[in-house]
């Protein structure tokens, strides 16, 4: 991203991160590297919301999707999640994405549960907590 550093420390150190977690062992998994935010150059989005254990927390839960061992299905929700997270964080990658990558409108929909309160998406309920 676009920040100013007071030194050349930091900026060094970003850039030894960067390397060494594509030495074989630095990660403790060494698939971690090969599905987050750019490790596709061709796609260009961010990766998909992250979730883990508790299903639920705090009210927030995950979503179904990834918790019913359809992979194809999972796959499909972390395309259009990473999508919208994209458009979402970065609009400036998602104004040069091809027309078959664009990312889905986000739509809410309000009212429809008791008390009218704000029925946010699966989705919608993970980004509050990024």
């Amino acid at each position: 991203g676009d920040f100013v550093l007071s030194g050349g420390e930091l900026g060094a150190a970003l850039i030894v991160d960067t390397v060494a977690r594509l030495l074989p062992g630095v990660l403790g998994n060494e698939a971690s590297a090969v599905r987050e935010s750019f490790s596709d150059p061709a796609a260009n989005v961010l990766d998909c919301p992250q979730y883990t254990r508790p299903a639920e927390f705090r009210g927030w839960k995950t979503p179904e999707v990834l918790l019913n061992g359809n992979h194809a299905e999972i796959e499909k929700w972390r395309r259009r999640a990473a999508l919208q997270k994209t458009a979402r964080q970065r609009p400036d990658l998602a104004a040069v994405l091809p027309p078959e990558n664009e990312a889905p409108k986000r739509t809410r929909k309000r009212g429809s549960r008791a008390g009218n309160e704000h029925a946010a998406t699966e989705l919608e309920n993970k980004e509050v907590l990024q």
